[in-house]
């Protein structure tokens, strides 16, 4: 008898044991079925953030789909004449065109010559300090992409400014990136080769 006794707190506990372990693999499922729910429905920053922008349909639009084809527009390069003052430079400039569609492609060929008097246009007004820094090419290219959406748009594209010139002589640059501007069908501007002498 008191072999029995013995037993039945031993089943009891092995029970409990169970209940939790069921328990801790409820847990688990639920987390993991919860964290895949959230990552397939869309980050809630990313939802926050696009929420109370005026650009949110633009956002969406310009986010590639999976498996979606980039449409690539290289162009000749382009070599020119930089506006330092004091010295003779010139920059070696190849720019390849990321565009939403094929048909702005075809847009862009049948107005190449346009699109690259503007790009021509842009490079000869920038300083080769401008040029060499990371955030001069960074403005370039939303530059490029502003002349070339205008020149596909069928509309004039943005003359070059003369920028501010700041204390230490270099040239003063408004911070700005492709999400600040509409670029229109023109997703991005890839540099693939930038060279100044």
């Amino acid at each position: 008898m008191a072999e029995e006794k013995n037993e039945a707190p031993a089943k009891k506990g092995k029970g409990l044991k169970i209940a939790l372990i069921a328990l801790a693999m409820l847990l688990v499922a639920g987390g993991a079925g919860g964290t895949a729910w959230y990552f397939a429905s869309g980050s809630g920053a990313d939802k926050v953030a696009t929420a109370g922008s005026a650009d949110a349909d633009e956002a969406k639009r310009r986010q590639r789909k999976p498996g979606q084809q980039r449409v690539f527009v290289p162009m000749d390069q382009f070599v020119v004449n930089l506006s330092d003052s004091n010295l003779d430079r010139y920059a070696q400039v190849a720019v390849v065109l990321e565009v939403d569609d094929s048909p702005t492609e075809t847009r862009i060929k049948a107005s190449m010559p346009a699109v690259r008097n503007a790009i021509l246009l842009l490079l000869s007004a920038r300083s080769a300090s401008e040029l060499l820094s990371l955030e001069g090419k960074e403005q370039l290219a939303i530059d490029i992409a502003l002349a070339a959406h205008a020149v596909v748009s069928d509309q004039m594209p943005p003359r070059p400014s003369a920028r501010a010139t700041a204390a230490n002589g270099e040239t003063a640059q408004a911070s700005r990136s492709f999400d600040d501007v509409d670029t229109g069908p023109i997703a991005a501007v890839h540099f693939s080769q930038f060279i100044v002498q």
